[in-house]
């Protein structure tokens, strides 16, 4: 046996070999993207969550903004009736009977209110209580309408890590996909070593194949 008949023995069944690395090159791959389909439901999530509790916060200031309107609304509205009334017992007279309720005896006459607002100011604060109540109503609308969509991915999120990863928590879920992305580019990287590794033998298995043959037609010809 010579020396490069012997290096040829050790070089034997390198496409056999190139074969496997190439399958495991590819359930990588399948590995790496379920991790990526993973990910991708969990970015998803996360940022309708984020958008969940900024709306959630909205509509509790617009809660409080219409509470507060509703409150200066009734209360200019009271002045309002009030100055009404007043006006109404300025013109009264005992024995005249009242245009509101009918009596002709007026012992307690309603006094006219001080800064009562005018009517055009009250259906301005009407108008603007209004406004703030439907506001509060379409966020109430809409981040329900999100936590819907936040739900429906939880769900989604917690099936699919299971199928990866097996039953797991979902505080989990995060940290398993970090882990795990780094562990599938340190493995690829070195199958693709391995793969290089062996398309380097396989040259230099033929390049002694050749160099065999040409010294074995030489001694024949001897």
């Amino acid at each position: 046996f010579s020396i490069s008949e012997e290096e040829l023995n050790l070089l034997e069944n390198l496409e056999i070999e190139k074969e496997k690395l190439i399958s495991e090159r590819k359930m990588l791959i399948t590995i790496r993207e379920k991790v990526d389909f993973v990910s991708d439901i969990f970015k998803k999530y996360n940022a309708e969550k984020i958008l969940l509790e900024k709306v959630q916060e909205e509509y509790k200031t617009a809660v409080i903004k219409s509470e507060k309107t509703s409150v200066i609304y009734n209360e200019a509205e009271k002045a309002f009736l009030d100055e009404q009334a007043g006006i109404l017992a300025q013109k009264l007279s005992d024995g005249e009977k009242c245009p509101v309720c009918g009596s002709a005896s007026h012992p307690l006459p309603a006094v006219m209110k001080e800064n009562a607002p005018s009517e055009a100011e009250l259906k301005k604060l009407k108008e603007q209580n209004e406004k703030d109540r439907n506001t509060a109503a379409e966020l109430s609308a809409k981040a329900g309408e999100i936590k819907g969509k936040t739900d429906s991915l939880k769900l989604s999120l917690s099936e699919q890590s299971n199928l990866l990863f097996g039953v797991i928590e979902f505080e989990e879920i995060s940290d398993k996909l970090r882990i795990q992305k780094e562990k599938n580019i340190i493995e690829t990287e070195k199958c693709d070593d391995k793969i290089r590794l062996a398309d380097e033998n396989i040259k230099r298995k033929n390049v002694l194949k050749t160099s065999i043959a040409s010294l074995s037609q030489e001694i024949l010809k001897r």
